[in-house]
């Protein structure tokens, strides 16, 4: 029996750029793929273990969160930390924007 270690989600985004941008610049991740180069549509971002693809579509193609589509059914993706609180001080202090 395989021992699975970690799992990628992927994620439609509006602008591959900006998605990036906030990714490593707000949340601390590091860009580990972009391409193509000379006109990204597709990432792969991480931190630690953590890794998340994300895809730029077209224009008509616009990312649909959970929470829009069934207000029971809120979460995305869930990451596990070993420290919560340590992580969102950290994000608090970089000026992150919190919504609920």
């Amino acid at each position: 029996m395989s021992n699975l270690t970690y799992i990628s989600p992927f994620f439609i985004v509006s602008n591959i750029k900006d998605s990036v941008s906030f990714y490593v610049n707000q949340l601390g991740f590091e860009v580990r793929y972009s391409g193509p180069e000379d006109r990204p549509f597709f990432a792969i971002v991480g931190r630690e273990h953590i890794s998340i693809m994300l895809k730029a579509i077209t224009d008509d193609i616009k990312p649909v969160p959970n929470h829009t589509r069934h207000a029971w059914a809120r979460w995305d993706a869930f990451i596990h930390t070993a420290e919560p609180d340590a992580l969102f001080e950290e994000y608090r202090s970089g000026s992150v924007t919190f919504r609920q």
